[in-house]
């Protein structure tokens, strides 16, 4: 069973030698995001509202082993493809809500759910764990739960920052999923190499980054590049920012869905 709705329909209006700064701002990333798993404010460089959305967005919640898991959904009988959205690790600034200035973006391509992991928004947990392993599972009982109402849909990742390292970890946890998964767009990632899963190398991925990130340098692309075989990379030029995707949302409405051939 899907998860049950606990609130009203709401509306919107909507490899190489690398250098050793890049790798030294990395491994501070790493420290602070893999370690710890949070702490660093995102730097906002002035949002500007995402394509048009007027549809219905569905407040769900799924009790799971720790807690309830809070989902923000639109759902889309007709459509065979789920958009998995995973936010960062910043308590402060990121939860499902984040992904607002997005929803019209996704919207276009399938089903949405815009997870609230556990220790963020309204997501009950009394296990946060350090690192990926409980969003991890987090996230595959809310796809066992999808799978389980409409077993032949196919499966869209989106995730920013440290949530990129969610969807490797689910990856490399249930192969079986990579079947089912028709690509994966991460926007400023920072994954240790030695944990990104084979299955996933070959994936249709999208790489998306701010010209000017000041949390995970645009330079690391390349290191990502030489090993998801698959990848395609769009860098947002002269944008000082670690939010691409809602500091220029029609940027990123328009890389995605040039990216999956979807007429914008």
């Amino acid at each position: 069973m899907m998860p049950s709705k606990t609130s009203a329909k709401s509306t919107l209006t909507p490899p190489a030698v690398f250098t050793a700064a890049v790798l030294g701002a990395v491994c501070f990333y790493c420290f602070y995001y893999g370690i710890i798993g949070a702490g660093i404010d995102e730097l906002e460089a002035g949002r500007t509202d995402g394509p048009e959305f007027t549809g219905a967005i569905e407040s769900l919640t799924l009790r799971w082993e720790y807690g309830m898991l809070h989902v923000n959904a639109v759902q889309q009988i007709e459509s065979n493809v789920s958009v998995i959205v995973i936010h960062g690790a910043d308590v402060k600034t990121q939860n499902a809500k984040h992904w607002n200035p997005n929803i019209g973006t996704f919207a276009r391509i399938g089903s949405v759910y815009l997870v609230d992991l556990p220790g963020f928004g309204e997501t009950t947990s009394n296990n946060r764990g350090v690192g990926p392993l409980v969003p991890s599972f987090a996230i595959r009982k809310l796809i066992r739960e999808i799978l389980s109402e409409s077993p032949h849909q196919r499966l869209l990742f989106c995730a920013r920052g440290w949530g990129s390292k969610v969807v490797m970890d689910v990856l490399r946890r249930e192969e079986s999923l990579r079947e089912k998964t028709v690509g994966a767009i991460l926007i400023a990632p920072f994954m240790k190499t030695d944990k990104i899963p084979e299955a996933a190398k070959s994936l249709k991925t999208l790489l998306i980054w701010a010209g000017k990130d000041p949390v995970v340098p645009s330079g690391y692309s390349s290191v990502l590049k030489g090993i998801f075989s698959n990848a395609s990379l769009h860098v947002m030029s002269n944008l000082k920012s670690h939010m691409p995707e809602t500091d220029r949302p029609l940027e990123f409405d328009s890389q995605v869905l040039q990216w999956l051939s979807i007429d914008s």
